[in-house]
């Protein structure tokens, strides 16, 4: 399965890993940005693997936020939080995939 925003692209492989690239500016990889070396995501230019802990089912991408579907039927959330995008209170955005 594939996914397009607006400058940003996931995939799910078969095996249920998490593929990201494109910008990351609002935490919409999923790549998590705190680290010293956090500017390495702020572009990725070619699929990485988003490193999680759980298998995912489907994905959905939009404007500067993504939402994912676990196979245990969990939903998590990331990038902007804009508009409430990702159904999160009190933050503006999230790099690291956030249960809703």
């Amino acid at each position: 399965t594939i996914s397009a925003g607006r400058s940003h692209s996931l995939a799910v492989s078969d095996k249920g890993e998490l593929y990201g690239w494109g910008s990351n500016s609002h935490g919409q990889l999923g790549f998590d940005t705190s680290s010293s070396s956090s500017d390495n995501y702020l572009v990725v230019p070619s699929p990485s693997i988003i490193p999680l802990e759980m298998k995912i089912s489907k994905i959905s991408t939009g404007y500067k936020h993504s939402l994912i579907l676990t196979t245990e039927g969990q939903i998590y959330g990331f990038g902007s939080n804009l508009s409430n995008s990702i159904a999160l209170t009190d933050i503006l955005y999230t790099h690291i995939p956030t249960h809703i």
